[in-house]
């Protein structure tokens, strides 16, 4: 699948039972892959999945924001944004790969909704232009616990400072490893940051301090 807006894609669900999947497949485990590319992202309630299903050939999917890429929460209990979302389907794990790449800023605001990167287990890079900043939700890169069965490795470039002031993030939520690289400064004031959730080595470059 290929989707392509060429300046906002929005998003803004006002219930929990309002969905966008680029691809949804939960029957069979397949080669397909999602190329993504909008100019800005705005995401502002509801279900958001680029891919939903469980791939099975080591492939890649990319999701690009040339702009901003803006997650706002409005329901902690039903809000849930995620690029692939889905781990397991019988007995196949998805191993699909992500490439991320923001142009612009990255941004998660609002209440405690739920960010996941990549639900497959598959290596993520994620390359953020701008500034980091995160004040809201729970989001986790990688994976959202070390008892799911789908650790990969984390390799995140931000071109400027990472900022939490609110929520719980982890670069690397599962059992795998992180390199990240800060070019300006790291931050926090509020909230929680996790580098490296569960038992493998996390290497962080900061080059503002």
């Amino acid at each position: 699948l290929t989707f392509a807006v060429a300046t906002n894609f929005n998003f803004n669900a006002t219930t929990g039972t309002s969905y966008f999947r680029g691809i949804e497949n939960i029957i069979t485990a397949n080669s397909g892959i999602v190329t993504f590319n909008v100019g800005n992202f705005n995401y502002g309630g509801g279900n958001f999945a680029g891919y939903y299903s469980a791939h099975n050939a080591g492939l890649a999917s990319s999701f690009t924001a040339t702009g901003l890429m803006q997650i706002t929460f409005t329901n902690a209990a039903t809000d849930t944004c995620a690029f692939i979302g889905l781990t397991t389907l019988g007995a196949v794990t998805s191993n699909m790969r992500l490439n991320l790449t923001v142009g612009g800023n990255f941004n998660i605001t609002g209440p405690a909704g739920l960010f996941i990167s990549n639900l497959a287990d598959g290596r993520e890079t994620i390359s953020i232009t701008g500034s980091a900043n995160i004040s809201g939700g729970k989001n986790y890169f990688n994976s959202i616990s070390t008892s799911i069965p789908n650790p990969h490795p984390v390799q995140m470039n931000i071109g400027t400072d990472l900022q939490v002031y609110g929520g719980i993030t982890s670069l690397s939520g599962g059992n795998d490893s992180l390199i990240a690289t800060i070019g300006g400064s790291l931050l926090v004031s509020l909230g929680e940051l996790t580098l490296q959730g569960g038992n493998k080595g996390a290497t962080v470059s900061v080059a503002g301090g």
